[in-house]
Order: C-alpha cells, then sequence, then structure tokens
C-alpha cells in the first residue's frame, strides 16, 4: 500500500528526477559521519593519526562527498523493498554506454556519463590528499569501487534505480581521475607520499 502511493504521489522536491527529502538528507549524513568519523577515530587512537587543521577540512570535504554520493544515488530511501525489485538491471560491461551512445541525446550522453564520473572525482580527490603517506592510490581506488559496487547493490532494493555495471566502470574512471589529480595538486603543493599501506 505504502509503495503504491510512493509510485503515484508526484515528488514535492525533484533532485535529477527523484524526491529529495529532509528525512533522506538525515539519515543518510548521519550514517555517514557516524561511519567515517568512526574510522578516523578508530585511527587516531590505534595509530600515529594527528589532529590538525588540514585534516579536519579534508575530513569534512570527505564526508560531504560521500553524502552528496549517496544522496544522489539512494534517494528516496523511504522507496527501499525488503527484496530486490529487479525493475531495472544491467549487468553487460558498456551495454548501456553504448545503447546511450546510439540513440540518446548529446544532454542525456552528458548527464548520464559525465555524471556518473564526476560523481566520484570529489571523493577521491580529497581522500587521496588526505590519506597521502597513509594508504597508496591504488587502495584508495579499490574504495571507491567497492563503494561504487555497494551502491549498486543497495539499488536492487529500490524501484525508481538501476543496478548498472556500467556505472562501477564509470565511477571508477572518475575516481582514478580524482586520484591523479589529487597527486599533481599534492606535489605542486609540497604533500608527499611514502605509502604505508
Amino acid at each position: 500500500m505504502a509503495l503504491e502511493k510512493f509510485r503515484k504521489e508526484p515528488f514535492k522536491n525533484m533532485y535529477i528526477g527523484f524526491g529529495l527529502d529532509i528525512l533522506t538528507i538525515l539519515v543518510i549524513s548521519v550514517v555517514v559521519v557516524l561511519i567515517y568519523g568512526g574510522l578516523i577515530i578508530f585511527k587516531y587512537i590505534f595509530s600515529d593519526f594527528y589532529f590538525n587543521f588540514r585534516g579536519l577540512i579534508l575530513d569534512s570535504l570527505v564526508i560531504i562527498s560521500l553524502v552528496v554520493i549517496l544522496l544522489l544515488t539512494l534517494s528516496p530511501i523511504h522507496g527501499f523493498q525488503l527484496q530486490p525489485v529487479h525493475i531495472s538491471m544491467n549487468l553487460v560491461p558498456f551495454n548501456n554506454i553504448m545503447e546511450m551512445f546510439a540513440f540518446s541525446t548529446s544532454e542525456t550522453v552528458l548527464r548520464m556519463v559525465g555524471g556518473n564520473i564526476l560523481l566520484f572525482i570529489p571523493l577521491t580527490f580529497f581522500m587521496t590528499l588526505r590519506f597521502m603517506g597513509i594508504l597508496s592510490p591504488l587502495k584508495i581506488i579499490f574504495v571507491a569501487i567497492m563503494l561504487s559496487v555497494f551502491i549498486e547493490f543497495l539499488q536492487l532494493f529500490h524501484p525508481l534505480r538501476q543496478t548498472n555495471v556500467d556505472d562501477v566502470i564509470l565511477n571508477t574512471f572518475g575516481a582514478i581521475l580524482g586520484v591523479l589529480a589529487a597527486l599533481i595538486v599534492g606535489r605542486i603543493i609540497g604533500i608527499r607520499g611514502g605509502y604505508r599501506s
């Protein structure tokens, strides 16, 4: 009953074709802050992490990037089901990308392909600057890939979302671009590597 109401009623606040409400923003923000904040606190307690203003700013930017990614890919959260809905799924690499280039307008291609690439650039850019010398670029890219795969898995349970392997491919490309940009900026401003893990 609730699902039928959810499908039929127009959303009051439209965002990229999906509803975005205060509940969604609050839940996703709290989850991100608790998980990421917990990991950072763990690092401060059990490793040689130390507090500094640059780290605080970069942690905040990583959190904001994560919240934006989850809001754009999982909202509205009240649409989730207890079992996979299988309304739309693509597990064939590059299938949807090639179809978009063949049949969609350039605006759609730019929004869907470009948007999925841009989505992960800020996250890995700020993560690379934050954890330079602590995590290698490959590990940061791996974290981004796992996040993208996790999001696509969650979208299996959302009637308004599509689980799409092409999104993972595009997100990965964006993650790589973010890391490369951060390495260039890090070299310019004098942040060096020497990765421990």
